[in-house]
């Protein structure tokens, strides 16, 4: 081969050297491009669906507080219900201890001849009408010992408020009715309880230890 063929081929290999490099830049700068695309779709529908859901929460939350505003309205008005009937139905009670106290006094009152009372008929029927109604109203002593338990704090308060409420004190089974729990789960309180020396085991029974 002559140098001037040596050259001419030389030449020509580097020429295809250089459209090989220029295909090889096209194709990547092509993929590089639908690479590119692909990750913006990706994400502008990562981003809808974000959107979307945001806004489903967004108006559940609105649901739901337009539900619970509803049915504390309902509440409300059920309770104001109830309290004008209760009202009523004691000045119904009250009007007819009233009328049957003044037919009693007209029928009965003056043959009688007994002292006149200190206060008038009405004021009499009015004080025993408050006595029965605030009997109703008081809580009875078992009713005091559960509103004075579920305002303990904790478990052990619990117990202890139980506890002081006998003084002649209380068996496992019967502070487990008490509280609505488990035996197991009081014993292993009461035991804690007694290690601590706050109460004292008496027989069957747990009494609150002397201060």
């Amino acid at each position: 081969m002559s140098l001037s063929e040596g050259m001419t081929a030389l030449c020509e290999e580097i020429l295809r050297c250089k459209d090989a490099r220029s295909q090889s830049v096209k194709m990547i700068r092509k993929e590089a491009a639908k690479l590119r695309e692909d990750v913006t779709a990706m994400m502008s529908d990562l981003h809808s669906k974000t959107t979307s859901m945001a806004k489903e929460r967004r108006d559940e939350r609105r649901r739901s507080y337009k539900l619970l505003v509803k049915e504390t309205h309902d509440l409300l008005k059920r309770f104001k219900k109830a309290r004008n009937e209760i009202r009523r139905e004691h000045s119904k009670t009250r009007n007819e201890l009233l009328k049957a106290f003044d037919i009693w006094h007209s029928s009965f009152g003056q043959r009688l001849g007994a002292a006149a009372p200190k206060i008038s008929a009405k004021e009499k029927v009015e004080e025993q009408y408050k006595e029965i109604v605030l009997s109703k109203a008081k809580p009875t002593v078992q009713e005091e010992l559960f509103q004075a338990i579920s305002q303990a704090k904790s478990f052990r308060d619990k117990i202890l408020t139980a506890l002081k409420s006998q003084k002649e004190g209380m068996t496992l089974e019967e502070i487990s009715k008490v509280l609505g729990i488990s035996e197991e789960r009081v014993d292993r309180v009461i035991r804690r309880l007694v290690k601590r020396e706050d109460i004292k085991k008496v027989g069957e029974r747990y009494q609150v230890a002397s201060s």
